[in-house]
């Protein structure tokens, strides 16, 4: 059984690197990949089962005493005992922390864990899951090298040559995974102001290239052109019914704004091409008891705001971004743009707008992300 837990061990070393590289791979990419959420789906499962399997064989089969194993960590009969504290330290941390990175993950899903863990944690604890996975890696080779070297006979210059390079490598495997960690995650401009006129960072927001593709669920929404509608109901006047063809014939705006996320980026000037929130308010005549709009979108997705902070000349719901058809990974054929709230607010795939008395919260207000989703107060959790 003790060969079986060592065996659990590795898989689970492996499958954290195969989460911790799809995990950076969908942040770097610039479009949906359907195909790659699924691989991290998988190692998701793959990671929860070997570690709740490792802990189960480790605690109830082999009766491990985690108390006795630490104190005689510190007994002096190891020539590699600081080794062995390294080894056993960062092993519990990367159990802890991609424990902590699978609970923040699953803010994505509909299990209403936001409030608790929500996915700002997710984006910030990958850098410590990685730097207890470079020092746990490099400690395991180290051991390895140890193994190795015993069943060859050298001489004891050579024995030292010898550690003195495994020492190396060891090290230099982890000081180089620390500072893969370290790029990724250090951002070279972080906004630290409390207003955010155009073109400068709110607090907490890291500047980026190019806008990035995050949203609920694996994949893009189907979308048919011959049966697409866009919708207005609720307390208006005249209630609203589009073809897409119907809907492209609106006359259209042109607005150059800023985009907030919620997980702690920035893309700065934006040029959104499409219909102003107000012209559509202008052509359902809201009644004098309409207080709100409730966004709907694809995926059961939905968010609401006042009509008040829907008045701003900069909001739409555009059709295109920087001169071309707004992308499908982007919320195309239809997304809302409010560049005064957090990205959340702004929802993709939007197919309907209902105009309410009371307030409807949506997809993320309701686990627990801020309703109000003001960058300029760093307001990105309800509380």
């Amino acid at each position: 059984m003790i060969v079986v837990n060592k065996d659990v061990s590795w898989f689970l070393f492996a499958v954290t690197i195969g989460l911790v590289v799809t995990g950076y791979t969908m942040t770097f990419l610039d479009s949906d990949n359907a195909l790659l959420r699924t691989y991290h789906f998988i190692m998701v499962i793959a990671f929860t089962t070997s570690f709740l399997l490792h802990a189960y064989i480790s605690t109830f089969v082999l009766g491990f005493n985690w108390v006795e194993r630490i104190r005689a960590l510190f007994r002096p009969h190891s020539p590699y005992l600081t080794l062995r504290v390294i080894q056993m330290l960062s092993g519990l941390l990367l159990l802890v922390f991609g424990g902590l990175q699978i609970i923040s993950g699953l803010d994505w899903f509909k299990l209403g864990l936001g409030a608790l863990l929500p996915y700002l944690v997710h984006r910030e604890n990958d850098l410590y899951v990685v730097i207890f996975l470079a020092v746990h890696m490099a400690t395991g080779l180290r051991f390895w090298m140890i193994r190795m070297r015993g069943k060859v006979k050298v001489s004891e210059q050579e024995k030292i040559n010898v550690e003195r390079r495994e020492s190396i490598i060891a090290l230099g495997g982890a000081v180089l995974g620390i500072i893969g960690a370290l790029l990724f995650n250090n951002p070279t401009q972080v906004g630290t102001g409390i207003s955010v006129p155009k073109g400068v960072l709110p607090p907490g927001q890291t500047e980026i290239e190019r806008l990035k593709v995050l949203h609920t669920g694996i994949g893009i929404p189907p979308f048919d052109r011959e049966t697409w509608r866009f919708e207005v109901i609720g307390l208006v006047e005249n209630v609203l019914s589009l073809s897409y063809e119907e809907f492209m014939a609106l006359p259209r705006v042109i607005r150059l704004s800023d985009f907030h996320c919620v997980t702690g980026w920035t893309k700065f000037d934006n040029k959104w091409e499409g219909v102003s929130f107000q012209y559509i308010k202008e052509l359902v005549k809201p009644l004098e008891n309409a207080r709100y709009v409730t966004v709907e979108a694809q995926r059961e997705y939905s968010t609401s705001l006042s009509i008040p902070e829907l008045s701003h000349q900069d909001i739409m719901l555009a059709v295109r971004l920087d001169d071309r058809e707004l992308p499908r990974e982007h919320g195309g054929p239809l997304r809302l743009i409010v560049p005064q709230k957090y990205g959340y607010k702004s929802a993709k795939w939007v197919y309907r707008l209902k105009f309410t008395e009371e307030q409807e919260l949506g997809y993320w207000e309701t686990r627990g992300y801020s309703n109000t989703a003001n960058p300029s107060t760093n307001d990105r959790y309800s509380g």
